[in-house]
């Protein structure tokens, strides 16, 4: 069972660069969807081709994405991104992703209401839940477990839960993201993704490599339909002599999500 190294998410769930661990981690997230389906809810609708520079048309969203450009060759600096990405996940107020990388995969869905909560299942049966003030665990046989440092035993499986939730928060996302002094904007073009659709996003990448939380990043990418709304995320890491790549894909922003409450069962 690995510990999870880190995970940025802006969909706000979440932005992730994420190599998850015990014992799974994640597949390619769908685009952005409108309904969700159970835990994984990964809902996907094809939107018509943006025009270069510009996206395809919507709701106004955060005013903190309102003054970014996303035209080939606009530059970026890390917090500015890093504020439009965290706004923009309280404006969709839920979501969905999938993630992938050499060692597994996982979904995830999250809620911002009066706190943040978050769903994830890894590949390897592990779920983990963190709702109602609360965090549980279920390795898969075991049933839902509350994560309670005070109770004899459970150190471990509260130290799982509490990575996870951490690495999860937006604000570490936004911590993350502002560590690459400077985001540059490539060109919009067709981006296939990992359910086999393809739609039109622009591409906004690290300009260099930067270090955050211990680890090295080497590249980061988000495939973006709109100043804030990510529909793909690759990231490459390194820590601890081990580097990898995931690929976060997020197939839903907004709409209804289910998040299990052990507590009131």
């Amino acid at each position: 069972m690995t510990n999870w190294i880190w995970l940025a998410r802006i969909g706000s769930g979440v932005l992730a660069v994420a190599l998850a661990g015990c014992g799974g981690n994640a597949a390619p997230d769908d685009a952005a969807g409108s309904e969700a389906a159970g835990a994984s809810a990964a809902a996907t609708s094809a939107s018509p081709a943006a025009p270069a520079g510009t996206g395809p048309a919507r709701e106004a969203g955060p005013a903190s994405c309102g003054v970014l450009s996303l035209a080939e060759g606009a530059s970026i600096t890390g917090h500015d991104l890093a504020d439009c990405l965290v706004d923009y996940l309280a404006f969709a107020g839920s979501g969905a992703s999938e993630m992938t990388s050499e060692t597994g995969s996982s979904r995830m869905v999250w809620r911002m209401g009066d706190e943040y909560e978050a769903y994830a299942e890894l590949d390897s049966g592990v779920r983990m839940t963190s709702t109602g003030g609360a965090a549980w665990v279920d390795f898969g046989d075991t049933g839902w477990i509350k994560a309670d440092p005070t109770v004899p035993g459970m150190e471990g499986a509260f130290g799982i839960v509490e990575a996870w939730r951490e690495a999860t928060a937006p604000e570490v996302g936004r911590l993350m993201i502002a560590a690459a002094p400077l985001w540059e904007v490539g060109p919009w073009g067709d981006v296939e993704l990992p359910d086999g659709t393809s739609r039109n996003l622009a591409k906004v990448s690290a300009a260099a490599p930067f270090n955050w939380g211990g680890a090295t990043v080497h590249a980061m990418t988000l495939w973006m339909e709109e100043p804030g709304r990510v529909i793909l995320q690759q990231a490459t890491a390194g820590a601890a002599g081990f580097t990898a790549t995931s690929t976060t894909h997020f197939t839903q922003w907004g709409g209804e999500v289910e998040i299990p409450d052990p507590a009131a069962n």
